[in-house]
């Protein structure tokens, strides 16, 4: 998508040197949909200008977009680690170790399956992301 013709397509909501994790929300655009269900917006993260994350958010269609998710991954797992803010979050997934993805609704392992939001992962990139930003205090030592 060029978004020099559509302006305010994104907001770049973090960019973090330190972690080298740049957070941006598309909240704009005709695009913003999974077939013909609609998405409130979608939010990606980078490690080093790689995309490693993307989530989707979404108000309507919740069972429709829940099928299509089961029958696009098959059979899914729970998954109670997940939380939004202090929220404890239903979670249904699958994984590999190349991509996971989780389809996720508020109310923790007891709560309904209003489902929301989607998150898909590149295993492989994450787990980079995580070092280099274990690794950070080592860095600073060394540029002192």
């Amino acid at each position: 998508m060029r978004t020099d013709t559509c302006p305010n397509a994104y907001v770049v909501t973090d960019d973090n040197q330190v972690t080298g994790v740049k957070k941006v929300v598309f909240n704009t655009g005709d695009w913003l949909a999974v077939g013909f269900y609609p998405l409130r917006y979608i939010s990606c993260e980078f490690f080093k200008d790689r995309l490693y994350r993307i989530g989707l958010s979404f108000e309507e269609n919740r069972k429709e977009i829940f099928q299509t998710f089961q029958h696009y991954f098959g059979p899914l797992q729970s998954n109670d680690t997940w939380t939004r803010g202090s929220e404890k979050l239903t979670a249904k997934g699958w994984g590999n170790d190349k991509v996971y993805g989780v389809i996720l609704a508020p109310g923790g392992s007891n709560g309904g399956e209003d489902w929301d939001s989607i998150v898909m992962i590149d295993i492989a990139i994450q787990r980079e992301a995580e070092q280099f930003k274990l690794d950070a205090p080592k860095r600073a030592a060394k540029d002192l």
